[in-house]
């Protein structure tokens, strides 16, 4: 899957946005072939809390591989059970509806600081939502995460075990 571009959309009061209709073939491209007359199922996505200040859009694919890294991890380790729960907890499936629309969840709007715009990024293997005032500030690198806020210490521990050594 390759995904790429980017598009600035508008969320509605329900909180969803179009996904573009290129990223939206794309993802379909992963879904299993099906047979003459079959009807092609729906597409299933993962809305989930990026390590950045966004969210990411994952196929199936992408989203077993994240909780695979999550679930290699030593279970006894009370520190990655909070961290696989908070991953777990912020992680929402969604279908595009007929006119490619997504919903995206109050919590993560919020945690992503997403209102009335969005800006849709492809990056080869996931989608990147961002709120385009963020996406700007962070850059330019005016934004200064803070990553050792006790409110977003996570995202590091996230960053650490899902991309490992693939910074």
């Amino acid at each position: 899957m390759e995904l790429s571009g980017e598009k600035l959309g508008k969320v509605d009061k329900n909180g969803r946005f179009i996904l573009p209709r290129s990223m939206l073939e794309e993802l379909e491209t992963t879904l299993p072939p099906q047979r003459k007359g079959e009807e092609k199922p729906p597409l299933k996505l993962w809305l989930a809390p990026s390590v950045d200040p966004c969210l990411w859009i994952l196929d199936a694919s992408e989203y077993r591989r994240m909780q695979k890294r999550l679930r290699m991890q030593e279970f006894g380790n009370r520190e990655l059970r909070k961290l696989q729960r908070k991953f777990s907890m912020l992680t929402h499936p969604e279908t595009p509806d007929n006119q490619g629309r997504v919903l995206i969840p109050p919590r993560l709007r919020e945690l992503a600081g997403i209102t009335d715009q969005v800006l849709i990024i492809g990056t080869f293997h996931r989608i990147e939502l961002w709120d385009p005032k963020t996406f700007e500030r962070f850059e330019s690198g005016d934004m200064d995460m803070d990553l050792g806020q006790p409110s977003n210490a996570w995202k590091y521990d996230l960053e650490r075990v899902l991309l490992g050594d693939r910074q």
